[in-house]
């Protein structure tokens, strides 16, 4: 076996994991870039403000590298190309715009491989970046960083989806909590509550005094049923 068919074992081996595993994410990480010569790999998810955090790293240096990327600043060329070709490489020794210098400067590196991962309408919502300062890389490793980064993000993707979720809730729940109307959904046939807004729930003692109950339980104590006005 060859290293470049040994490497793409270990990391479907690593990868076979249903349940995404920091860890898992953080030795495939470690194997791309030992094996490529990258100084760092970095995996950024969905964050607040539209904006990219950090969520895992591996590093073979002390560098400090950003851990935030603002989407907004993403030069509409570079962005679009992202989206389109779905992974660039930019090295130093190549024809670059002003702004892919600006962003090998920002990772102290003369070679940057970029990935990103698409949401269903085509918006990115997570990035893979190795950054190095090695120059000369053969179309045959070219295709390799290619598939190896494809390997990591489809495993990683299933995490970046949920926190994605998780944003949009909370975004939802802040509107919801400062509309000024009380609010709460219970279920039609057992009456048990699946939502309250923080209105609603202040008078009563917050949100934890009505989930898990049902709403009669928590609206009018000592009742034993159901309201009789209760369709």
């Amino acid at each position: 076996m060859n290293l470049q068919d040994e490497l793409i074992l270990r990391l479907a081996t690593l990868f076979a994991d249903q349940q995404v595993q920091l860890d898992n994410v953080r030795q495939g990480q470690q194997l791309i870039t030992n094996y490529f010569g990258f100084d760092i790999s970095l995996v950024y998810e969905p964050g607040l403000n539209n904006q990219l955090s950090e969520m895992s790293r591996y590093s073979n240096t002390k560098k400090e590298y950003p851990k935030i990327l603002a989407l907004n600043n993403l030069e509409e060329e570079f962005n679009n190309r992202l989206i389109y070709e779905g992974f660039l490489m930019l090295n130093k020794n190549d024809e670059l715009s002003d702004y892919e210098l600006k962003l090998l400067d920002m990772f102290d590196a003369k070679t940057l491989y970029v990935e990103s991962v698409l949401d269903d309408n085509d918006r990115i919502f997570g990035i893979v970046i190795n950054a190095g300062n090695r120059i000369a890389y053969s179309n045959e490793e070219f295709n390799l960083l290619h598939i190896t980064d494809a390997m990591l993000i489809k495993y990683t993707s299933f995490n970046l989806y949920k926190k994605r979720l998780r944003l949009a809730q909370k975004s939802l729940e802040k509107i919801l909590d400062n509309t000024g109307i009380d609010i709460y959904v219970n279920d039609f046939n057992t009456h048990d509550i699946l939502y309250v807004n923080e209105s609603m729930a202040s008078p009563y003692g917050g949100k934890d005094k009505f989930m898990g109950n049902k709403c009669w339980q928590v609206l009018f104590p000592g009742q034993k049923g159901p309201c009789e006005f209760c369709p």
